[in-house]
């Protein structure tokens, strides 16, 4: 992941690196916020009672998953490192926009399937492109920083991602949190919508 930023070359030369960063960046904020879009637009086709319905049940059963198993349900792959054969800004913007997809690549984190969730809860285009984008632009960030750091120093490189458990385990607990109030509203918000019915 990090050698897909370093190596991309977009004009041809080693001072590229700022260059496709922000393709990196661009790619990944467009490509989630279609995503996004796309869950909404289909968020909006169901009503809300089958809407929380669906919510519910889908984060109810990965918490189940979550303590179950130990890794997320997911693409056990890398980023394909064909994409180094380009050596131009194609390698940014694919890499992009398999991170920000989240499914695409190994995700790490339970946490993750809350996005697909809000954005189709949301019931709308708008808000649906808004909650996938900004976990699109932040992966994608996160990688940037870790991609810079890596131009400096690979020491400092190997400690971050020898934080990696603690950190998933700290992602794990933040999901049990964030599910735990998707649910709680949800409901309130389907109880609500009967009692006024």
């Amino acid at each position: 992941m990090v050698i897909m930023i370093t190596r991309t070359r977009v004009l041809g030369f080693r001072s590229d690196a700022l260059l496709a960063g922000a393709i990196f960046l661009a790619v990944s904020v467009l490509v989630a916020a279609v995503a996004g879009a796309t869950l909404g637009a289909v968020g909006l086709l169901v009503a809300m009672p089958i809407r929380g319905v669906v919510g519910v049940c889908a984060v109810l059963a990965i918490a189940v998953a979550a303590v179950s198993r130990r890794l997320p349900w997911q693409l056990e792959r890398e980023t394909s490192i064909r994409w180094l054969e380009y050596q131009d800004w194609r390698t940014a913007a694919y890499n992009s926009a398999s991170l920000s997809l989240g499914f695409a690549t190994r995700i790490g984190f339970w946490m993750f399937y809350l996005v697909p969730i809000g954005a189709f809860m949301s019931g709308s285009a708008l808000k649906g492109a808004l909650v996938y984008s900004v976990y699109g632009g932040a992966r994608c960030a996160a990688s940037l920083g870790l991609a810079a750091v890596a131009m400096r120093s690979a020491h400092i490189t190997d400690r971050v991602l020898n934080l990696y458990a603690s950190l998933r385990t700290l992602g794990d607990l933040t999901f049990f949190t964030l599910a735990g109030y998707l649910v709680g509203a949800t409901v309130t918000l389907i109880t609500g919508g009967l009692n006024a019915s």
